[in-house]
């Protein structure tokens, strides 16, 4: 992959316009763990292509891996204000959200995820485990259920190796 970011360097040197280059060197280096590389590659598409959401959402997930959860958001927000339908800007914001314990603002977007794409495992899978996080066995019980049936068994895994139960009720 470094001959990738070379190949990539020396295209841009020999045509500092090859947005095609700056696009594979960003993810090239997202690839090799430099993600404040990638980050400085992404600003510099955004700047000639503000209105291409996918280069928000790309640097959105290297502020993630970098620990820049706030900055991650606003760039997953920019990704859904350009395109409101875009499911995995609104998973990754959810998910980015849970990790700033804004459980409410994540529950928020996991169910536009399943009201976009209602097949989508892994958000009934994490909303179900927000719901635990927010005290909300019912909730999260029924989204485990959902995503079992999805295929994802991740979260009836963890509730019983946690004893996590739903109330006598459900």
């Amino acid at each position: 992959m470094t001959f990738a970011v070379d190949a990539f360097c020396k295209a841009i040197e020999l045509d500092p316009d090859n947005v095609k280059a700056f696009h594979m060197r960003a993810f090239a280096y997202k690839e090799l763990g430099n993600n404040r590389k990638a980050i400085e590659d992404y600003n510099i598409l955004i700047d000639h292509f503000p209105r291409h959401a996918k280069f928000y959402f790309r640097r959105g997930i290297a502020y993630d891996k970098l620990g820049e959860h706030l900055s991650a958001v606003n760039d997953y927000s920019n990704a859904i204000h350009l395109k409101p339908t875009y499911v995995d800007a609104y998973y990754n914001r959810a998910i980015t959200y849970a990790l700033l314990n804004q459980y409410d603002s994540s529950i928020d977007d996991f169910n536009r995820v399943v009201g976009l794409k209602p097949n989508f495992a892994d958000a009934y899978n994490y909303r179900g485990h927000t719901y635990f996080l927010m005290g909300n066995n019912d909730l999260g019980y029924k989204d485990a259920l959902n995503a079992s049936k999805l295929g994802n068994n991740q979260l009836l895994e963890w509730m019983i190796k946690y004893g996590a139960r739903p109330s006598k009720q459900s």
